[in-house]
C-alpha cells in the first residue's frame, strides 16, 4: 500500500469520525450561550491546519460546518475501505480416550461461515474435520489454529474488522484459573496441545485491526470420556463455564453461557443453543429498528434475550444458560451490512464516537428520565458477589432472610420512585385507588391498590403492575427509545435489594441508626409511631432522601411488588429468580403503615398476586430479560 494511499484512509477515517461528532451536536441556546470557552483542535497529523474556535465564532462556524460541510464529509467517509475477516473453528470429533465426541460444532461454524462469506468477509477459515478430510491445513489441530489465528491478524490496519468463533469442548484444571479450547488433538495431559483464552486474548490485543469479535462455545458437556476418568493424571474442574477475566481493550467476546452454567445443544436444531441463535441474530433477528444491518452490539443484545428463553422451552424451566458479553469496542460495529458508522477508528482517540445503541448507563446512579416524566437510576453489574438477606444478629431480622451470595450479571434501571398516580392513569387510563380508605389522591402520590398481576397458570391481570410495565415497553420501544432485547418489568427480588442497598451492608441503605428513618423514608402510621402516624396513608414520592444511587422511598411509603414467587429460602447465586410457581408473590421494602423492622433492607413479605391493598404498589426495572 503506497503512502498517498494510507495518507487517504487516514483522512478519511478522521472525516468520518468528525461528521459523527458534528451530527451530535445540538445547536440549543444552552450549547449557544458558553460563557467562557475556547476549543482547540489539531488535526496536523493528517497534514491540514490547525484552527481556534473561540466563544463568539464557535456556534457559527459548527452552524457552518453541518449544513455546507457534512454531505461532502459522508462522501468522502463512505469510500473507507473495510475489509472483514473470520477464523471459526469447529471441532466434533476427539480422541476417544480424552474427550467425548460433540454433534454439532461442526454445523455451528459450517452454516457461520456461509452466513459471513456471503455477506462480503473477505476472507473466512474454516477449520473443521470435515474440511480437512478434503485439505489437512483446515484440521482444526492446535497447530494449525494458532497458525490460522497469526496468518489473519498479521498485517490488519484500523479499519478492519476479525472475528474469532470456537466451537467445541472447553477445560478448567482443578486449581488453575486458566481456560482452554479443545483442538482435536488435545491431549489433556498436555497443556501445549490445548489453546488457552489468555493465548488468544494476547494474539487478538497485538492486532491492529481496529474490531476484534471472539464467539465461544465451550462449555457444552462432560468433557471426559468414560474410560478417562480413573487416569488419575487429569483433574478438572466442573464442566460449567468458569469465571472468565475481561479481554484486552479493542477485544469484544460472547460466551455461550455465564460462569457455573453448561451451554446445551438440542437434536431440533441441529446446532448448538447459542450459535443457533447467533446464526438467526446474523441472518437478520438482530437488526436493530429501521437498520439494514446487523451490529455487534445488536446481535449480542438479541443472544442475551434469545438463549435463556429456547433453554427453558426445550429443557425446562429450572435451567438456565444467559450468554455473557466482556470487553468493550469504540464505536458502533457493524458485522452483517454497511454503514459509515461501522468503521473503526480507534487511531483517532481525540474525536469521540456516539454509540446508537448505548442503553445501559456508565455510573451507578445514574438517571434516565422517560418522556412520561418517570424517572430512572442505573444500578451496574455487580463487581463481585453482593449478600442478598440479614446478618443472624441483625435487629428485627426474620428466619426467611438467610443470606446468600448472589452476582448479578447485567445492569439495570430502576425507578426512582414508586410509579405515581399520575403516570399510571396515563397509562393504564384507570384509578384503583379511587374512593378507597388510607389512600390519598393526586398526581404525586403513589399508585397504591395495584395488584401483582400474574398469579399461577391465569392470564394477567389488565389492570396490574405486571400489564402496566407491559404496556410501557410496548410504548417506548414503538417509539424506538428501547433497544432490542430490554424491557419494563418488575424488579426480581434480587435486583430489588441490590438497589435498595447501593452498595451498603447495614439494616437500612443509610446505615444502622433506626433513628434516621424519618429522613429517608414515611413509616408507623398504624404500626410504632413514626412520621405517618398524621397522614394515615401513603406521601407524595421523591420527599425524603435519597440512598447513594439516587433511589428513593425504598424504606416504607408503599409495599414493592416483585417478580418472584416467594419460597422460604432466598435463592441466591447468578441472577436468581427463584421457583418458577408458587402461591404468593414477593413484596418488599415496608410502607407507611409498618413498624421500623419491616422498613429494613432485607425485610420480606408476601401476598397472593391479585391482592390489591392501600399498602402495595410497585416500580418499574428496565433491563435485558428472557421474554
Amino acid at each position: 500500500m503506497n503512502k498517498d494511499r494510507v495518507a487517504n484512509q487516514n483522512l478519511r477515517r478522521f472525516l468520518l469520525s468528525f461528521r459523527i461528532h458534528l451530527e451530535s451536536i445540538e445547536l440549543t441556546p444552552e450549547s449557544l450561550a458558553w460563557s467562557s470557552y475556547q476549543q482547540r483542535a489539531s488535526i496536523s497529523k493528517f497534514g491540514i491546519m490547525q484552527f481556534q474556535f473561540n466563544q463568539a465564532r464557535l456556534p457559527v462556524l459548527i452552524l457552518l460546518l453541518k449544513v455546507f460541510v457534512l454531505d461532502t464529509i459522508t462522501a468522502h467517509a463512505q469510500d473507507v475501505e473495510v475489509r472483514k475477516y473470520a477464523v471459526l473453528v469447529g471441532v466434533r470429533d476427539y480422541d476417544r480416550n480424552q474427550l467425548r465426541s460433540l454433534p454439532y460444532p461442526e454445523n455451528d461454524v459450517q452454516e457461520l461461515a456461509e452466513v459471513l462469506k456471503s455477506s462480503g468477509f473477505r476472507r473466512v477459515e474454516l477449520l473443521t474435520q470435515t474440511a480437512g478430510a478434503k485439505q489437512s491445513r483446515y484440521l482444526p489441530t492446535a497447530k494449525i489454529i494458532r497458525e490460522a489465528l497469526k496468518g489473519i491478524l498479521e498485517d490488519r490496519n484500523a479499519g478492519d474488522l476479525v472475528l474469532v468463533a470456537f466451537a467445541g469442548h472447553g477445560v478448567q484444571f482443578k486449581g488453575e484459573k486458566e481456560h482452554y479450547f479443545c483442538p482435536m488433538d488435545a491431549v489433556l495431559t498436555d497443556k501445549t496441545s490445548l489453546i488457552s483464552l489468555t493465548e488468544v486474548y494476547k494474539q487478538l490485543a497485538e492486532s491492529d485491526a481496529g474490531a476484534k469479535l471472539l464467539l465461544v462455545d465451550a462449555c457444552r458437556n462432560d468433557p471426559l470420556a468414560g474410560n478417562s476418568r480413573d487416569g488419575g493424571d487429569v483433574r478438572l474442574d466442573s464442566l460449567t463455564r468458569p469465571q472468565l477475566p475481561d479481554p484486552p481493550g479493542g477485544v469484544a467476546a460472547l460466551f455461550s453461557c455465564s460462569a457455573g452454567q453448561k451451554a446445551f445443544e438440542d437434536e431440533s436444531l441441529k446446532h448448538g443453543v447459542f450459535f443457533h441463535h447467533v446464526l438467526l441474530g446474523l441472518k437478520g433477528q438482530a437488526k436493530l429498528k429501521n437498520r439494514d444491518n446487523v451490529t455487534w452490539d445488536g446481535l449480542v443484545a438479541y443472544v442475551k434475550v434469545e438463549v435463556p428463553d429456547t433453554v427453558k422451552d426445550l429443557f425446562g424451566n429450572t435451567i438456565r444458560q444467559i450468554p455473557e458479553h466482556k470487553g468493550e469496542l469504540r464505536g458502533q460495529i457493524t458485522i452483517i451490512g454497511t454503514a459509515a458508522s461501522s468503521v473503526p477508528i480507534s487511531t483517532i482517540p481525540s474525536v469521540p464516537m456516539s454509540s446508537l445503541i448505548s442503553f445501559s448507563g456508565s455510573t451507578p446512579g445514574e438517571e434516565k428520565v422517560l418522556p412520561s416524566g418517570l424517572r430512572l437510576r442505573w444500578c451496574p453489574p455487580t463487581q463481585e458477589p453482593f449478600k442478598m438477606g440479614s446478618p443472624a444478629n441483625e435487629k428485627g431480622r426474620r428466619p426467611d432472610e438467610t443470606q446468600v451470595q448472589v452476582t448479578l450479571s447485567s445492569g439495570f434501571w430502576m425507578g426512582e420512585t414508586e410509579v405515581t398516580q399520575g403516570q399510571w392513569k396515563s397509562l393504564m387510563q384507570s384509578e384503583p385507588w379511587k374512593g378507597k380508605g388510607y389512600a390519598k389522591e393526586g398526581a404525586s402520590y403513589p399508585a397504591s391498590y395495584i395488584s401483582h398481576g400474574q398469579a399461577q397458570s391465569a392470564k394477567l391481570d389488565p389492570d396490574s403492575a405486571l400489564e402496566f410495565c407491559r404496556r410501557l415497553t410496548d410504548l417506548e420501544r414503538k417509539a424506538g427509545r428501547l433497544p432490542t432485547g430490554w424491557k419494563y418489568t418488575l424488579p426480581t427480588e434480587a435486583q430489588w435489594e441490590y438497589a435498595c442497598r447501593a452498595g451498603e451492608k447495614s439494616r437500612f441503605s443509610f446505615g444502622e441508626d433506626e433513628g434516621k428513618l424519618s429522613e429517608f423514608g414515611w413509616w408507623g402510621g398504624l404500626v410504632g409511631d413514626g412520621n405517618a402516624r398524621s397522614e394515615q396513608a401513603a406521601s407524595k414520592v421523591g420527599m425524603k432522601l435519597a440512598n447513594s444511587w439516587g433511589m428513593r422511598d425504598m424504606h416504607g411509603n408503599l409495599f414493592e411488588w416483585c417478580s418472584d414467587w416467594y419460597i422460604e429460602k432466598l435463592p441466591g447465586g447468578l441472577d436468581p429468580v427463584g421457583t418458577n410457581k408458587g402461591k404468593y408473590r414477593v413484596l418488599r421494602g415496608g410502607s407507611w403503615y409498618d413498624g421500623v423492622s419491616n422498613c429494613r433492607s432485607a425485610f420480606r413479605s408476601r401476598n397472593s398476586p391479585e391482592y390489591r391493598i392501600f399498602f402495595a404498589g410497585f416500580r418499574v426495572a428496565g433491563a435485558l430479560y428472557p421474554k
